[in-house]
């Protein structure tokens, strides 16, 4: 139960994403908060898809091309992914922009979850460390979602719906995975998925999040999320 129980808090993450709009934060604030938040989700990401899913995908699968192949495989997924839903068209509506994030969102939160529900059941510790990084990602995530629905329709309820809708997509993974797929999960097969969710994950960081995070100024706070972010890992180190 306790991978379902991490796969539901980490969905719940997402809805942290709709707090500025519970309180009417100003956009230079809510800017502020997206620029942190995207330095310390692309800094934890990386560090955890390198150092962790990487390492440890290559050990369970023993080849050293097949773990290439199996990276940039996620690389791809994650570019593609990218190019289908998140391309931004120039002058598009801030809604626009909501509800391709809401797709990019439930397209990738469904598979995150059934890896999530996985590596959780298969090494408790080092699934911790994924979801805590997936916990932070979802916060700007829900941001991105929630921020400009709001700001584009002026209304809370639309808000709210779209961003209950892409957070519970990731806990929905997981029951995917606890139901249907768990009796079918080998060794072999799990490094396969670890080494392309580090390409993914990978592909997220340089394609979407760093990307993203260029549009905004605020390099104090860019550093800040970095700071964060270090805080995170080191704190994750001395814990495991």
């Amino acid at each position: 139960m306790k991978p379902l129980i991490l796969s539901f808090l980490s969905s719940v993450f997402s809805m942290l994403g709709y707090i500025p709009i519970i309180f009417n934060i100003k956009r230079e604030g809510v800017d502020k908060l997206i620029v942190t938040s995207l330095s310390l989700t692309s800094f934890v990401m990386l560090y955890i898809s390198i150092t962790e899913l990487l390492i440890e995908g290559i050990s369970l699968v023993n080849n050293i091309l097949v773990s290439i192949i199996c990276y940039l495989t996620g690389l791809l997924i994650m570019y593609i992914l990218k190019k289908i839903t998140f391309n931004k068209v120039g002058g598009s509506s801030l809604k626009t922009v909501g509800i391709l994030s809401f797709i990019c969102m439930i397209s990738h939160n469904i598979p995150e979850g059934i890896i999530s529900y996985i590596t959780c059941d298969y090494d408790i510790k080092l699934g911790i460390k994924i979801i805590t990084s997936i916990m932070i990602h979802n916060i700007s995530e829900g941001i991105s979602v929630a921020v400009p629905i709001y700001y584009a329709t002026l209304s809370k309820t639309k808000s709210l719906i779209y961003t209950i809708f892409a957070s519970i997509a990731e806990f929905i993974g997981a029951l995917l995975a606890f139901f249907i797929f768990k009796d079918y999960i080998y060794n072999y097969i799990i490094g396969y998925l670890l080494l392309m969710v580090s390409g993914i994950m990978t592909g997220l960081v340089f394609f979407s999040l760093l990307k993203e995070l260029s549009l905004y100024k605020y390099p104090f706070y860019k550093y800040l999320g970095i700071l964060i972010g270090c805080t995170i890992v080191i704190l994750q180190f001395l814990i495991s």
